[in-house]
């Protein structure tokens, strides 16, 4: 009987996903347009709507097709929902913007640390593959940043620097687990984990480069929205 609900709601579910991609992509060009003008309460509430997507998204297959083994994922979303919520504040108040921007930052730093732990737990044999992937890719993202000649205290660009092993090390343990364990849901995890570390070295050229450039913004913001809702969907195939 659960075999028959799930082809049903497999339609359904592809159906949701894409109202919900649309939801996402909509959210975040209403975002962008607004905050050509700053950060403001308005763009807070926006931006947790749009990111509020992936979550829903998230926890709707989990609750269909996932179970134990994929609440991390569900919970992994609501930390990068929560982190969205909070750097946002922190463009958004005139103070105290730090503690808002910290706070946003560990959440996603949790997020990436839940993702890394869990696919080590669940397939020892990821260690080889996610060595590589990480020394390629943080090697590809130091580069691409100083490149750039960062306008910013070193304090600040160690602690960047210092948050991309985190990132490169989540992305790392999704190839490593789709390329020991293929199938579609591990695919789209690691599709997930790339698109992430292309959004946040995007965002780091566009946070220390002096003038931004808007146009970065826009494909940060999209590299990461694409990122999440793979991340999300990954519960779905995984169980086709």
């Amino acid at each position: 009987m659960m075999s028959l609900i799930r082809a049903f709601l497999g339609d359904a579910f592809i159906a949701a996903f894409a109202v919900f991609v649309v939801a996402a992509v909509a959210g975040a060009a209403v975002f962008l347009n607004l905050t050509k003008d700053g950060a403001r309460p308005i763009t807070v509430v926006v931006k947790g709507l749009a990111s509020l997507q992936f979550f829903i998204l998230g926890l709707a297959a989990n609750i269909v097709y996932g179970g134990t083994s994929t609440n991390y994922i569900v919970i992994a979303l609501a930390l990068g929902l929560s982190g969205d919520v909070f750097l946002e504040v922190s463009e958004a108040t005139v103070k105290p913007k730090t503690w808002f921007f910290v706070l946003g930052t560990l959440f996603f730093a949790a997020e990436h640390v839940l993702i890394a732990v869990n696919l080590i737990i669940a397939n020892t044999e990821i260690w080889l593959p996610s060595l590589i992937f990480f020394a390629v890719s943080y090697s590809v993202v130091i580069i691409t940043v100083l490149s750039t000649k960062p306008v910013v205290n070193k304090k600040m660009l160690a602690l960047g620097l210092s948050y991309f092993v985190l990132v490169c090390a989540m992305g790392g343990c999704c190839f490593g687990t789709a390329v020991t364990s293929y199938n579609e849901g591990n695919l789209s995890l690691m599709i997930g984990g790339i698109f992430f570390i292309i959004s946040d070295a995007i965002l780091a050229v566009y946070r220390f480069s002096k003038p931004e450039k808007f146009s970065l913004n826009t494909a940060l913001i999209y590299f990461y929205y694409a990122a999440q809702l793979f991340i999300a969907s990954s519960i779905y195939f995984a169980a086709e």
